[in-house]
Formats: structure tokens, sequence, C-alpha cells
């Protein structure tokens, strides 16, 4: 439910706290005077498209902020699951739009993308415009429709037919590699043969080249190497070398540490490093013969191999471990090619079972969403003849298809006439905007509980009816108001007097500059406002007595 929204330089609204009650809230005001705009901002806050098109003239940064009660479990874990959480109850979310366009939305206190807002805003308010409306003349919608009010018998077979489904595209991905015709098959196999004899002569291992090169260093450097080993034994092993020398040092500090016992962890340390570096002197010397000269056919046979890896690099790509990681899955294609004719055989048939499967499931889901229909159609045509369709005919026909789809291969004719003695119709071609408007609040009255969202926004419910007609929508509202919070803007007198609570929208002019200003309208306010929705602008006694008789009447 939404229980507060906040607007600040909001086209021209310059700031505006807006309070919503449960039941009804009705929004009315003069032409020309914003009233959809508190939708639009909620649209906006809830992750709709726009940016600084809707900033106030003059201003460097729009804010929109809504406290929504999450009363649904569901949602409630949803939330939770994308890692945000809710204070007592509630969910706290804001948007910014800065006049350079750049949009920031956040949830309590931490940023939030754009994406998770929208994945939420399905969950805290359904609002039906007249977009919503022309999607009934889509027939590809129905089937929607029909699902959501038989949400419960048609889980199951939804989820068998789509575990169906999956289980054929599959196959149908798998078949993909057998479209070669033989003579292709045949040039691949000689090919992945060719390539297979070549790594098996290879014989690459891993960790070869690395070694090589190491190998291949020592060779080639020799002369270098042996007059570093040299001069290094030259250096520390000589009379007077640095091993002598610090040998020397040593000594001393260790006379230097009995006659001054501070002295003794620093001669320690000393002895430890002596010791230390004569040992890695001494080994690095005796590993290192002089007299083994390099062998050139040798040097040359590390020079031919490292060559031919090199060739197989550039030739596979990647190091050994890649190539010998595609050796075994050329292997393997060789192998599965070699069976091509088997294999293919296999998953047709395979896949001949898993149609058949399929459209065994089909037509359970078929068969069920036609009970489903036959009783929306039957609930449905009681609502609307309650709205004022009289003389009302209509069928929805469950038409089973052929191709495979997750969601099931039928679709939805629904025929109505919505005026006796005419014949049945395509819905899509018959239909009056008022009509589409009136069938949409009698399909939203009957899937209100399936849905997570709270609160339902109308915009334009009212367009095209009048009297007595807009009586039966104003109790239908209350109807859905019993479970729902409903949030709309009308023009009616009939609907603007049901509500539990009432806003009125104000535009006003003032230093050249235009204002819209929200106001709560309860006691003689209200009366007021609505003898001026009943007189066309004028307001006189008999209005105010009109009124006073509709407010009476809820």
């Amino acid at each position: 439910m939404l229980k507060q929204l906040y607007l600040e330089n909001f086209l021209i609204i310059e700031q505006a706290s807006v309070s919503f009650g449960e039941g009804l809230n009705v929004i009315t005001g003069e032409t020309g005077s914003g009233k959809s705009m508190i939708f639009e901002a909620i649209g906006l806050l809830l992750g709709g498209k726009g940016g600084r098109d809707f900033l106030r003239t003059g201003a460097d940064r729009l804010l929109l902020e809504g406290v929504f009660e999450v009363r649904s479990e569901g949602f409630a874990e949803q939330i939770k699951s994308l890692g945000y959480s809710l204070e007592e109850g509630d969910l706290f979310l804001s948007r910014e739009i800065t006049d350079s366009g750049k949009s920031v939305y956040r949830l309590g206190a931490r940023m939030v993308p754009a994406a998770v807002v929208r994945e939420l805003a399905a969950g805290l308010v359904d609002i039906s415009g007249q977009h919503e409306h022309q999607m009934l003349l889509t027939p590809s919608n129905y089937l929607g429709l029909i699902d959501e009010f038989g949400h419960k018998e048609l889980s199951g077979p939804l989820g068998e037919v789509a575990a169906a489904a999956k289980a054929v595209f599959a196959l149908e991905e798998s078949l993909k590699k057998f479209a070669m015709d033989p003579s292709e098959v045949a040039r691949r196999m000689d090919f992945l043969q060719f390539q297979l004899d070549e790594l098996d002569e290879a014989v690459l291992k891993d960790g070869e080249e690395e070694a090589l090169e190491e190998t291949y260093s020592a060779l080639k450097h020799f002369e270098r190497i042996a007059a570093l080993v040299s001069q290094i034994e030259t250096d520390a092993l000589s009379e007077d070398g640095y091993l002598s020398q610090i040998s020397r040092t040593r000594r001393q500090l260790s006379e230097l540490s009995q006659l001054q016992h501070r002295w003794g962890a620093l001669a320690d340390q000393l002895e430890e490093g002596y010791l230390t570096l004569e040992s890695a002197i001494h080994d690095l010397v005796g590993s290192f013969d002089a007299s083994d000269q390099p062998d050139e056919h040798e040097i040359a046979k590390i020079e031919a191999r490292m060559a031919l890896i090199f060739d197989l690099r550039r030739k596979y790509g990647g190091t050994i471990p890649e190539i010998l990681s595609q050796y075994q899955s050329m292997k393997r294609e060789l192998e599965s090619l070699a069976s091509y004719t088997e294999e293919k055989e296999e998953i047709t048939r395979h896949l001949e079972r898993a149609l058949a499967a399929y459209y065994r499931q089909d037509k359970a889901l078929t068969d069920a969403r036609q009970e489903v229909a036959s009783r929306f159609a039957g609930v449905l045509h009681k609502e609307l003849t309650s709205l004022g369709f009289e003389g009302l005919k209509q069928v929805l026909t469950v038409v089973a298809g052929t191709s495979v789809k997750l969601e099931g291969s039928a679709h939805i004719q629904w025929l109505i006439s919505t005026n006796p003695g005419e014949p049945m119709k395509e819905l899509r071609k018959i239909v009056s905007g008022g009509e589409l408007s009136r069938i949409m609040l009698a399909v939203k009255l009957i899937n209100r509980r399936a849905r997570y969202a709270s609160t339902q926004i109308f915009d334009e419910i009212d367009s095209g009816i009048s009297g007595r007609t807009a009586s039966r929508v104003a109790e239908k509202l209350v109807q859905i108001a019993g479970d729902n919070q409903v949030i709309l803007v009308t023009h009616l007198p009939q609907i603007a007097s049901k509500g539990s609570c009432h806003l009125v929208i104000e535009k006003r002019v003032d230093q050249d500059r235009t204002y819209t200003e929200v106001h709560s309208a309860s006691g003689d306010r209200r009366v007021e406002e609505i003898a001026r929705m009943i007189g066309g602008g004028e307001i006189n006694e008999t209005a105010l007595e009109h009124a006073r008789s509709l407010l009476t009447e809820t």
C-alpha cells in the first residue's frame, strides 16, 4: 500500500507531500490542473522512463519519495532475496534526477539499480491506464488473463508443459550439429584425424616449454655463466675473499659478545648468515662443471623442438595445456562423427518421443485452460452485466496450436456482442473506449486477489461513462478497494463521493509562475468539490444538496 508520496520540482509541482489511505483514494480537480501528474510521478518513481523533461523549470534537481507498506509475505520474501530489508514493514523508495539527466534510486539509504526497482514495481503498484486498456485489443494477451484467473489449477500443467518444451528445445539444439551432409562429415573427419595425428606425433607435455627454455638459456649462455661462477668463486673463496673477511669479523664479534653480552644476538645473526652464505657459495661452485662444454647438436635439437611448439601454439592457439585440452575435444568429436548416422537417428527418436510427450501435456493444458476460460467468461459476464452491458453475449475459446512454446501452443479467441441482436465478433473489433475501460475494470475485479500488488491505480477509468453506469462503476471500485488500496483520477461525482480519501489538485499562477498543489478534502471542502463536479464548475445550492446526498449514500 502506498502510504506517502513526496514530490519536489516535478513538472509544475514545486513541493507536495501526499498522504494516501486504505480503501478508495480519489483524485479530483479542474480540467488542466494536472491530476494525472500524481500517476506520472508514481510511474517515474517505480522505474518509468523519463529524465530531466520532468524537471520543473529553473530547478537543478527533481526528487520523488514513496513509502510503501508491504503486506504480502511472498513479496516481502522477494525483497529479502534481493538483499534489501523493510523498516517495520515499510519500504522507503526514492528517485533523484538532476538537470544533467543523472538518475539515482535509493531503497532506504542504499543506492539501488534501476533494474531492481523495476522488478519490485510489479509487487508494489498495479497501474491500469489507457495503455493497459489497449492490451485487451491484442489477442496474444488473453492467455495471461486466463492463466492469472486460474493460477492455482493451471500452475501444475503450465510447469509440465514448460519442462516438456525445454526437453524438445534441448534435443533440437543437439540435432543441429547433425545438419551436415555425409560428404561434409567425411571431410571434417579427415581434417580432425590429420590434426590428431600431428599432435600425436608432437607428443606435447605439460610444462615442457618452460623446461626447454631453461635448458636452452643455460646452453646458449654457457660461457657467460662459467665466467660468473668463476668470478664468484674467486671473490668468495680466495685467501682474502669476502668469506674470509666475514669470518674474521665473525670471530671479532664473537669475542666482543664475550666481553659485553648485549652483542650476543648480533653475533648469532652474523654466524647464521655466514654459514648460509658459505653453504650457498660451495653449492654453486660444486654444481657447475666448466669442462662440460655445450653440444651444438643438442642446442639445435632444442631449437627445433621449441620452433615446433611455437608453430603448434600459433596453429591451435593458447598454451600447451590448452592445446592438450583441445586435443581431447577433437578426439571426442571424431568419435562422435564416426557414429554420426547412428547418433543422429537416436536423437531423432528421442525428439519424436519428446514431441509426443509435449503434445500430450499441451492438450491437457489446453483442456484445463478451456475449463478455466469458461468459468472466467461466466464470472466476467456477471460483472459486466452489473456494469451496464445489457444483453451481453461472449464466448472465450481456447484454440489449440501446433507450435512448441514454454507457455503452450494455444491462443484465446474472444468473441463478444455488447448489443442485443448483434452477432458476436472479435473483442478488438467492436468495443468502444468506454466499454474497454469497463471490461478492464471487471477483469481487475476478478483477478484482484491473484496479484502481489496491494495498490491498484486506475487512470481514465471513467472515460466515456455517465449516469447509472458511473454509479455501477463506483460500486465495483468500492468492491476492489475492499481487498486493495485503490487510487484513481475521476471526473465523476458518483465515483468521487465513494472515496474514503479525497485529494484535490489545484493550479494557481503567482508572479507569472504556475504552481500545482495537492489538498486533502473533507467536510465542507469535500462537499464543495463534489458540488463543483456536479455543476460543471459552478457551485450552487442545488449542487451542494446533491453532493451531500451522494456523500450520505456512502
